[in-house]
Protein backbone atom coordinates (compact mmCIF):
# COMPACT_ATOMS: atom_id res chain seq x y z
CA UNK A 1 0.00 0.00 0.00
CA UNK A 2 1.38 3.42 -0.97
CA UNK A 3 1.98 5.97 1.77
CA UNK A 4 -0.38 8.96 1.62
CA UNK A 5 1.21 12.21 0.46
CA UNK A 6 0.38 15.38 2.36
CA UNK A 7 0.97 18.85 0.92
CA UNK A 8 2.58 20.80 3.75
CA UNK A 9 4.17 24.12 4.63
CA UNK A 10 5.45 25.99 7.68
CA UNK A 11 4.05 29.43 8.48
CA UNK A 12 3.46 32.19 11.01
CA UNK A 13 -0.26 32.93 11.24
CA UNK A 14 -1.61 36.48 11.36
CA UNK A 15 -3.94 36.51 14.38
CA UNK A 16 -7.32 38.24 14.60
CA UNK A 17 -6.86 41.96 15.26
CA UNK A 18 -5.96 45.31 13.76
CA UNK A 19 -3.41 44.08 11.18
CA UNK A 20 -5.75 41.42 9.79
CA UNK A 21 -8.70 43.87 9.73
CA UNK A 22 -6.63 46.39 7.78
CA UNK A 23 -5.57 43.71 5.30
CA UNK A 24 -9.24 43.08 4.57
CA UNK A 25 -9.97 46.80 4.24
CA UNK A 26 -7.18 46.89 1.65
CA UNK A 27 -8.65 43.87 -0.18
CA UNK A 28 -12.05 45.64 -0.29
CA UNK A 29 -10.41 48.77 -1.72
CA UNK A 30 -8.56 46.74 -4.36
CA UNK A 31 -11.76 44.82 -5.21
CA UNK A 32 -13.40 48.13 -6.15
CA UNK A 33 -11.11 48.17 -9.21
CA UNK A 34 -13.43 45.37 -10.46
CA UNK A 35 -10.40 43.24 -11.34
CA UNK A 36 -10.81 39.46 -11.33
CA UNK A 37 -9.44 38.70 -7.84
CA UNK A 38 -9.45 35.73 -5.50
CA UNK A 39 -8.81 37.16 -2.00
CA UNK A 40 -7.12 34.91 0.54
CA UNK A 41 -9.66 33.66 3.10
CA UNK A 42 -9.39 35.39 6.52
CA UNK A 43 -8.40 32.17 8.29
CA UNK A 44 -5.66 31.53 5.70
CA UNK A 45 -3.70 34.81 6.10
CA UNK A 46 -0.11 33.87 6.99
CA UNK A 47 3.60 34.39 6.33
CA UNK A 48 5.08 31.30 4.65
CA UNK A 49 8.44 30.35 6.14
CA UNK A 50 8.96 27.14 4.20
CA UNK A 51 6.93 25.28 1.57
CA UNK A 52 7.56 21.54 1.87
CA UNK A 53 5.48 20.27 -1.04
CA UNK A 54 4.15 16.73 -0.82
CA UNK A 55 5.58 14.63 1.98
CA UNK A 56 4.75 11.14 3.19
CA UNK A 57 2.93 10.67 6.50
CA UNK A 58 6.05 8.92 7.86
CA UNK A 59 8.27 11.90 6.90
CA UNK A 60 5.69 14.24 8.44
CA UNK A 61 6.19 12.58 11.83
CA UNK A 62 9.97 13.17 11.56
CA UNK A 63 9.35 16.80 10.57
CA UNK A 64 7.06 17.31 13.60
CA UNK A 65 9.65 15.81 15.94
CA UNK A 66 12.40 18.12 14.61
CA UNK A 67 10.24 21.26 14.59
CA UNK A 68 9.21 20.58 18.20
CA UNK A 69 12.88 20.90 19.24
CA UNK A 70 13.15 24.49 17.94
CA UNK A 71 13.31 27.27 20.52
CA UNK A 72 12.91 30.91 19.56
CA UNK A 73 11.85 34.18 21.16
CA UNK A 74 8.43 35.53 20.22
CA UNK A 75 8.70 38.80 18.27
CA UNK A 76 6.60 41.60 16.84
CA UNK A 77 5.87 41.95 13.14
CA UNK A 78 4.65 45.21 11.64
CA UNK A 79 3.20 45.43 8.16
CA UNK A 80 3.56 48.40 5.83
CA UNK A 81 3.43 48.65 2.07
CA UNK A 82 1.97 46.52 -0.68
CA UNK A 83 3.42 45.01 -3.81
CA UNK A 84 2.80 42.52 -6.60
CA UNK A 85 4.39 39.47 -8.21
CA UNK A 86 5.86 39.37 -10.80
CA UNK A 87 5.39 43.06 -11.80
CA UNK A 88 2.74 45.75 -12.39
CA UNK A 89 2.29 44.78 -16.06
CA UNK A 90 1.48 41.17 -15.22
CA UNK A 91 0.00 41.03 -11.72
CA UNK A 92 -0.51 37.47 -10.47
CA UNK A 93 -0.23 37.99 -6.70
CA UNK A 94 -0.90 40.99 -4.45
CA UNK A 95 0.97 41.05 -1.14
CA UNK A 96 1.49 43.07 2.04
CA UNK A 97 5.08 43.82 3.04
CA UNK A 98 6.81 43.12 6.34
CA UNK A 99 8.18 46.40 7.75
CA UNK A 100 9.59 45.22 11.10
CA UNK A 101 10.09 41.63 12.21
CA UNK A 102 12.24 40.46 9.30
CA UNK A 103 15.13 39.62 11.64
CA UNK A 104 12.89 37.37 13.74
CA UNK A 105 11.46 35.73 10.62
CA UNK A 106 14.89 35.14 9.05
CA UNK A 107 16.23 33.75 12.34
CA UNK A 108 13.26 31.36 12.62
CA UNK A 109 13.65 30.37 8.96
CA UNK A 110 17.30 29.49 9.60
CA UNK A 111 16.38 27.33 12.62
CA UNK A 112 13.70 25.54 10.57
CA UNK A 113 16.16 24.86 7.73
CA UNK A 114 18.74 23.49 10.19
CA UNK A 115 16.13 21.23 11.79
CA UNK A 116 14.89 19.92 8.43
CA UNK A 117 18.45 19.46 7.17
CA UNK A 118 18.99 17.00 10.03
CA UNK A 119 16.38 14.68 8.49
CA UNK A 120 17.59 15.02 4.92
CA UNK A 121 15.39 17.87 3.64
CA UNK A 122 17.67 20.27 1.73
CA UNK A 123 17.30 24.04 2.19
CA UNK A 124 15.05 25.97 -0.16
CA UNK A 125 17.38 27.53 -2.74
CA UNK A 126 15.06 30.51 -3.23
CA UNK A 127 15.64 31.65 0.33
CA UNK A 128 13.08 33.60 2.34
CA UNK A 129 11.18 36.58 0.96
CA UNK A 130 8.85 37.49 3.84
CA UNK A 131 5.44 38.78 2.69
CA UNK A 132 1.74 38.08 3.15
CA UNK A 133 -0.20 37.05 0.06
CA UNK A 134 -3.58 38.82 0.25
CA UNK A 135 -5.08 38.06 -3.18
CA UNK A 136 -4.44 36.28 -6.45
CA UNK A 137 -5.39 37.69 -9.84
CA UNK A 138 -7.39 35.26 -11.99
CA UNK A 139 -7.46 37.17 -15.29
CA UNK A 140 -6.46 40.43 -16.96
CA UNK A 141 -9.88 42.05 -16.44
CA UNK A 142 -9.51 45.74 -15.41
CA UNK A 143 -5.78 45.27 -14.83
CA UNK A 144 -5.04 48.99 -15.39
CA UNK A 145 -7.51 49.98 -12.67
CA UNK A 146 -6.00 47.34 -10.41
CA UNK A 147 -2.47 48.56 -11.04
CA UNK A 148 -3.45 52.20 -10.32
CA UNK A 149 -5.29 51.24 -7.12
CA UNK A 150 -2.34 49.24 -5.77
CA UNK A 151 0.13 52.01 -6.72
CA UNK A 152 -2.02 54.55 -4.89
CA UNK A 153 -2.02 52.40 -1.74
CA UNK A 154 1.59 51.20 -1.96
CA UNK A 155 2.66 52.77 1.38
CA UNK A 156 -0.38 51.64 3.36
CA UNK A 157 0.21 50.84 7.05
CA UNK A 158 -1.47 47.72 8.40
CA UNK A 159 -0.29 47.81 12.01
CA UNK A 160 1.47 45.05 13.92
CA UNK A 161 0.96 41.67 15.53
CA UNK A 162 2.88 39.42 17.93
CA UNK A 163 4.43 36.33 16.32
CA UNK A 164 4.24 34.01 19.32
CA UNK A 165 4.32 30.69 17.43
CA UNK A 166 4.70 29.00 14.08
CA UNK A 167 2.67 26.17 12.54
CA UNK A 168 3.21 23.12 10.40
CA UNK A 169 0.18 23.21 8.13
CA UNK A 170 -1.53 20.86 5.73
CA UNK A 171 -2.86 22.35 2.50
CA UNK A 172 -5.72 20.57 0.77
CA UNK A 173 -6.43 22.02 -2.68
CA UNK A 174 -10.12 22.33 -3.59
CA UNK A 175 -12.04 23.93 -6.46
CA UNK A 176 -12.96 26.86 -4.18
CA UNK A 177 -9.42 27.40 -2.87
CA UNK A 178 -7.03 25.76 -0.43
CA UNK A 179 -8.09 24.52 2.99
CA UNK A 180 -5.37 24.79 5.63
CA UNK A 181 -5.21 22.65 8.75
CA UNK A 182 -2.66 23.12 11.53
CA UNK A 183 -0.83 19.86 12.25
CA UNK A 184 1.57 21.28 14.85
CA UNK A 185 2.05 24.58 16.67
CA UNK A 186 5.43 25.46 18.17
CA UNK A 187 5.28 28.30 20.69
CA UNK A 188 8.06 30.82 21.15
CA UNK A 189 9.58 31.96 24.43
CA UNK A 190 7.79 35.07 25.72
CA UNK A 191 9.48 38.05 27.34
CA UNK A 192 12.71 39.99 26.85
CA UNK A 193 15.25 38.62 24.38
CA UNK A 194 18.43 39.94 26.09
Amino acid sequence: MADNLIRAFIAVEVPEGEAKNRIFSFIRAVSESEADLKPVEPQNIHITLRFLGEVTTAKLESIKAELNKITFHAFDVSLQGVGVFPDYRHINVIWAAIDEGNIGLVDLYGKINNALGGIGIPPDMRGLSPHITVARVRSGRNKENLSKTISRLKDLEFGAFHASSFHLKRSTLTSTGPIYQSLLEVAGVQGPTY
